[in-house]
């Protein structure tokens, strides 16, 4: 089993039907080639972990590379893994922009935070995407710009 993690961010214009082509997309191919794995979409940053075969993976990770609809990609953690975290999901997703529903989008980012504060992390790729994930919902992540190279 191989984990790899990333990071980008979302390209300008980027819509709610393209998420969800996005993850149409992922579901399918993921699915039919045996990858698992999470999107997080929030204030238009994206961090993903895929699960799988190594070859298979970073066949997958390419693809994510080259795609227009995010930029600024970086391979933030790869490595061996004995097991899924994500074992039942094709491609779990959570993901907003923050404005639209306040209140509603508060629980979920303190849900979010507490369940990567207390997720069984088995891997220093699964603690980080965690950390990642923690870090974005507190704003703490974007330290690079907002526009395409």
């Amino acid at each position: 089993m191989y984990q790899l993690i990333y990071c980008s961010i979302a390209s300008p214009g980027l819509h709610p039907a393209d998420i969800k082509a996005i993850l149409n997309t992922s579901r399918n191919f993921n699915s039919a080639n045996g990858i698992t794995g999470c999107l997080i979409y929030y204030n238009d940053e994206f961090i993903q972990i895929l699960e799988g075969k190594k070859l298979t993976v970073k066949k997958m990770y390419e693809k994510i590379e080259h795609d227009g609809r995010h930029f600024s990609v970086i391979m933030m953690s790869e490595e061996e893994a004995d097991e899924r975290i994500f074992s039942n999901w094709a491609m779990a997703y959570c993901g907003f922009n923050g404005e639209a529903n306040g209140r509603r989008n508060f629980l979920f980012e303190q849900n979010l935070i507490a369940l990567s504060e207390l997720a069984e992390k088995p891997t220093q790729t699964i603690k980080l995407f965690f950390h990642l994930t923690k870090l974005m919902l507190e704003g703490e992540l974007n330290d690079r710009a907002k526009k395409p190279n």
